[in-house]
């Protein structure tokens, strides 16, 4: 017999107008058991200047509902590119 496997339920999370400010009213709204959000815009290669004070309130607010977070890679990273930028990039 083989034993269960508990896999979390979750989504993607919105991070318009800052991670905190729109994650977590998100994770409450939908009872996510686990988080996963992109930390730059997932077509782009630019990077945004970041904000620590929503960065900390996500990551203790992600703490106090014991939700994992999973960071989400761009969707352009490609390490098997013909092209030297991509492969750096990726």
């Amino acid at each position: 017999m083989s034993a269960s496997v508990i896999r979390p339920v979750g989504a993607h999370t919105p991070t318009s107008g800052g991670l905190a400010k729109a994650a977590l009213p998100y994770l409450d709204a939908t009872g996510a058991e686990v988080v996963q959000v992109y930390v730059s815009n997932s077509r782009g290669w630019a990077l945004p200047p970041g904000d620590p004070r929503q960065d900390e309130l996500f990551r203790a607010g992600c703490a106090e509902r014991g939700v994992p977070v999973f960071i989400h890679a761009s969707l352009l990273v490609n390490l098997g590119s013909p092209t030297p930028a991509t492969v750096e990039r990726s």
